[in-house]
C-alpha cells in the first residue's frame, strides 16, 4: 500500500518521493522506521538515508550516488540503474526507465508475482505504441534478474505496533475530508499537483451531498467559479500549485 506519495508540481519542479508499506493483511499505518531505501540520486540519499532504520537496507543507483558510511548498520547495495536499463533497454534509451528496473528489483527482493506485475505494466503501457510496453518489459525483467546476491537473512517480517488504532493516510486525503467536514459543497480546480488528488476526490464525494467540483480550463477559470459559487451563498474552494 502507498502509505506516503509526493509529487512536486511541473512549474515548481523538485524530486518525487514514494512510501509503500508491505504485509499480508491490511496496512493501517506507514510505520516509524523503512527497511528498505531506494535513492535514484545524492539528494535522495542524503534526504532520505536518516529514515532508514538501523541494519536497514539502501538499494542505490551507484552511477548517481555516493555513499556515506554509517554507524548504523545499514546495508549498502550500490546498483548501475542507469547503466544496467541503458543496457538492457538500448543506447537511446538513456535513463529512461530505469524506474521500471527498479521495480522488477523490488518485485524479486520481496519476492513478489512478476507474472501480475506485467499484466499491470501490460494494461499500463498496453495503448501507447509498442515500442513503449517493450522497452518497459525489458527494463522490468532486467530489474527482476539482476544478481544482487542472498539478502534472505535481513528481516521484512511484520511488526507489532503499540498503538492498533492508527490508520494510513495522507495530507491530501484528511484535508478533502475536512473540506467536506466543514460544509464546503462547491468549487473548482484546474488539474496540477499537489492539488490535483484533492480535485479528484471531490469530484467524486460531493455529489453524494449535493454539491458539485468542477475541473477548470486554468486557475483563473477556477478561481472565478469559486468566487461565483460563494457569491451565490455556498460555501467554495479553489486550489493551485502553489497551495
Amino acid at each position: 500500500m502507498v502509505t506516503y506519495i509526493t509529487i512536486p508540481s511541473t512549474i515548481s519542479g523538485g524530486p518525487s518521493i514514494f512510501q509503500l508499506h508491505l504485509g499480508s493483511g491490511e496496512v493501517l499505518h506507514a510505520g516509524d522506521d523503512s527497511d528498505v531505501l531506494v535513492a535514484f540520486y545524492q539528494h535522495s540519499y542524503d534526504s532520505h538515508i536518516s529514515a532508514l532504520r538501523d541494519g536497514g537496507i539502501c538499494f542505490y543507483d551507484s552511477g548517481e550516488v555516493t555513499e556515506v558510511k554509517h554507524e548504523r548498520g545499514i546495508h549498502h547495495i550500490g546498483i548501475p540503474f542507469t547503466a544496467a536499463t541503458v543496457e538492457a533497454v538500448g543506447g537511446s534509451a538513456r535513463d529512461r526507465g530505469k524506474n521500471i528496473f527498479v521495480l522488477g528489483l523490488i518485485c524479486a527482493v520481496f519476492q513478489l508475482d512478476k507474472d501480475k506485475v506485467v499484466g499491470i505494466l501490460s494494461r499500463q503501457f498496453g495503448k501507447k505504441d509498442e515500442s513503449v510496453l517493450r522497452n518497459a518489459l525489458l527494463a522490468y525483467d532486467a530489474g527482476f534478474a539482476y544478481p544482487i546476491g542472498d539478502i534472505t537473512t535481513f528481516n521484512f517480517e511484520e511488526g507489532e505496533h503499540k498503538d492498533a488504532n492508527r490508520i494510513s493516510t495522507d495530507g491530501n486525503t484528511i484535508m478533502t475530508m475536512g473540506l467536506i467536514t466543514a460544509s464546503v459543497r462547491y468549487g473548482s480546480t484546474y488539474l496540477i499537483k499537489p492539488w490535483s488528488s484533492i480535485m479528484e476526490t471531490l469530484r467524486s464525494e460531493l455529489p453524494r451531498y449535493g454539491g458539485l467540483y468542477v475541473q477548470a480550463e486554468d486557475e483563473l477559470a477556477a478561481v472565478s467559479m469559486s468566487i461565483g459559487a460563494a457569491f451565490a451563498g455556498h460555501l467554495a474552494v479553489t486550489g493551485s500549485a502553489g497551495s
